[in-house]
C-alpha cells in the first residue's frame, strides 16, 4: 500500500481523526489526515490523486503523524495503493473502526477516484 491511513471523525469543525468530517455525500467541511512522507509511507500516485480529489470535494487535508489512538477513534479509515486503489479499513487490531463498515467519505472518494481513473484522458 502507498499510504498510511487517512481517517475522519464526525462532529463539529475540528480537524480529524480527532477531527471532523463533513456531513454526508458531496464532500465539504471535513478534514482528512494522513501521515507525512517522512513517517515512512510511500508517496504514490494513487495517494496523491485521492488527496487532490478530497481537496476538490472541499475536505481539508492535513499531513500529520498519526498514532494508534487516532486510528482507533476515527469514524472511518482507508488505505490507498496502486492496485488496490482505495480500501476501507473497518477493523484494526480487533477493534471496530467507526461503524464497522466503509464510511461515506471513503465511499465518496472511491467513487471520485474510479471516475478519474476511467475518464480516458
Amino acid at each position: 500500500m502507498e499510504s498510511g491511513a487517512i481517517a475522519t471523525r464526525g462532529g463539529g469543525e475540528c480537524p480529524s481523526p480527532r477531527g471532523r468530517k463533513g456531513g454526508g455525500g458531496g464532500g465539504g467541511g471535513g478534514t482528512l489526515k494522513t501521515p507525512p512522507a517522512y513517517a515512512g509511507i510511500l508517496r504514490g500516485v494513487t495517494r496523491d490523486a485521492v488527496i487532490e480529489l478530497a481537496r476538490e470535494a472541499t475536505y481539508g487535508v492535513e499531513e500529520v503523524p498519526l498514532n494508534r489512538y487516532d486510528l482507533y477513534t476515527a469514524d472511518e479509515m482507508f488505505l490507498t495503493g496502486t492496485a488496490a486503489e482505495i480500501v476501507a479499513v473497518v477493523k484494526l487490531d480487533g477493534r471496530v473502526i467507526g461503524s464497522g463498515t466503509p464510511g461515506p467519505v471513503t465511499k465518496e472518494l472511491s467513487k471520485r477516484f474510479r471516475a478519474l481513473a476511467t475518464r480516458g484522458d
